[in-house]
């Protein structure tokens, strides 16, 4: 009787083999079965953040995302915008809301395309508490077949513990300065959660304030460096971090402020090329302008010009006003300035490879509304 030939098992499969059998089946897992950032890319719907900011399309999952900025340059208007991007995609908003920002806007938040009824508010009053609360509840959520994305607004600003009740030095009978609490206790968060929420896919979306100018003498004089007050716990962990800076006022036809313009800017980017800029149009009442927000951008960028108080996009003999750019044409736009909006071109960097406003068809042209 002829004896069976067994199959000789590959390098890879001796290895996994091995780790199964020492660790367990769900130790190990090939790099081919990891999806792409792009293809699990929340949309924001704000196309000149989604392709011209992040490159990728929207928000990754599974990574952590730090939006810091100067005081009202549109932080937690963003995150209302990521809110109801993942609610769309059934992905419940978790919050950790300690100043009530978020939660206490639900009119603007409905405006922006929130559902309050699906989004879940985690009151804290201190960070201690919302780690550990986070820590214990997101693996079990996960585990009951739901989905969630943290937002956590201004994490740098909730107090600790020691800043509820500070202890008290013995000998000075005075209270104790622990400014390494706050460090430490971000360090925790960021550390114990990385590796849960990318295991996950679960996002984690952070604002914070632009709160300390530091010069160490070290750097050259005009040159002061800028830190969020989430210290570097949250600097290392970050896989995309943006800065808002604000810019010009936006005025009506009547001349009032009814909102103004958003400098964005990539200071890392794990995904994409970093250090790439936009300008985003804030409106006070209603969010986020994309159409504004990708012609402003293309202004700045010399894709289009502006001539008798109309439009001149960059190939295109017709005037256009702001309000009535049809949205082919502002598509054609937006494929110029970001070619790689169409999923056929990926390198940012060589600048002579665009696409002319024929070269793409109408299917593509409907593919960039889905």
């Amino acid at each position: 009787m002829k004896k069976s030939k067994t199959k000789k098992k590959s390098n890879v499969e001796i290895v996994q083999d091995t780790l199964h059998k020492c660790f367990g089946s769900d130790v190990t897992y090939l790099m081919a079965d990891v999806a792409d950032a792009a293809d699990t890319a929340v949309p924001t719907l704000i196309t000149a953040f989604d392709y011209g900011l992040l490159g990728i399309g929207g928000v990754p999952m599974g990574h952590f995302f730090e939006v810091a900025g100067d005081e009202k340059t549109g932080k937690t208007t963003l995150l209302l915008h990521m809110m109801a991007s993942f609610q769309a995609r059934g992905v419940i908003p978790l919050v950790i809301d300690p100043k009530g920002a978020v939660s206490s806007d639900v009119a603007r938040a409905k405006r922006i395309g929130v559902d309050p009824d699906s989004c879940v508010i985690i009151p804290v009053v201190s960070s201690e508490e919302a780690t550990r609360k986070v820590r214990e509840s997101l693996g079990k959520i996960y585990k009951e077949g739901a989905k969630v994305a943290l937002f956590w607004d201004d994490l740098g600003l909730t107090p600790t513990d020691y800043e509820l009740s500070p202890g008290k030095d013995k000998k000075t009978k005075k209270d104790k300065a622990k400014p390494g609490d706050k460090a430490k206790t971000i360090w925790i968060f960021c550390r114990t959660l990385a590796g849960d929420c990318y295991k996950l896919g679960a996002p984690v979306i952070v604002a914070n304030q632009l709160t300390a100018v530091i010069n160490t003498g070290f750097v050259p004089i005009g040159s002061p460096v800028e830190v969020s007050s989430s210290g570097g716990g949250l600097r290392y962990t970050s896989r995309i971090r943006v800065v808002l800076k604000p810019g010009a006022q936006i005025k009506d036809k009547n001349g009032c402020v009814v909102g103004k313009f958003i400098n964005a800017k990539t200071i890392a980017n794990a995904f994409f090329s970093p250090f790439r800029k936009v300008k985003l149009a804030l409106n006070f009442r209603d969010g986020f302008d994309s159409k504004l927000s990708t012609i402003q951008t293309a202004l700045d960028s010399a894709y289009a010009t502006k001539k008798s108080g109309k439009i001149q996009i960059k190939g295109q003999s017709e005037l256009h006003k702001i309000d009535a750019v049809a949205p082919r044409a502002l598509y054609a736009l937006e494929c110029r300035m970001w070619p790689w909006l169409t999923g056929e071109y990926s390198d940012p960097t060589d600048v002579d490879d665009v696409l002319d406003e024929d070269e793409f068809s109408e299917e593509e042209f409907i593919k960039g509304f889905i």
